[in-house]
């Protein structure tokens, strides 16, 4: 005959199962990276959550990796000075002083020696660059094409 369990024995490996997987999902949840910006320069008074820039990363290599890719990505909004004066990495967070210079519009974008053909054969549009930020990506991608259309006919 077997010894009885007392009812509440028979719980303990539940309970400890339980609380290890409780324990150990709080402690992979946690592993977040965290990055703070910090103006530099004249103008610390910038809004620096217009800039959308992303605060929360998976680990502290993505974190590095974006923080790398700062400056083109200011530069695409505008921000042809832009450039990342420091990084200080911790096991948590990193904390990145980063310099915007000042931010260009377009004013006025003279397409008057280019024959209005080709600019329509390439998609010209010339409200995109009216009173805008500037997207220098978006300029070089239409020169290109105006440069690809000449060379191919």
């Amino acid at each position: 005959m077997k010894p009885a369990i007392p009812k509440y024995l028979r719980r303990i490996p539940l309970l400890i199962s339980l609380m290890i997987f409780l324990f150990s999902a709080t402690v992979f949840s946690q592993k977040k990276y965290n990055v703070q910006y910090i103006l530099s320069g004249k103008d610390t008074s910038y809004n620096i959550e217009q800039l959308d820039l992303k605060t929360v990363f998976e680990s502290k290599e993505n974190a590095e990796i974006f923080i790398n890719k700062l400056p083109q990505d200011l530069f695409s909004k505008g921000f042809p000075a832009a450039s990342v004066d420091s990084v200080f990495y911790d096991s948590t967070e990193a904390k990145a002083k980063i310099y915007l210079g000042e931010k260009y519009k377009w004013a006025k974008i003279s397409v008057d020696s280019i024959d209005e053909n080709i600019l329509n054969n390439v998609g010209w549009n010339k409200k995109q660059f009216e009173k805008r930020p500037i997207n220098f990506s978006t300029l070089q991608l239409q020169q290109q094409k105006i440069i690809a259309y000449y060379e191919n006919n």
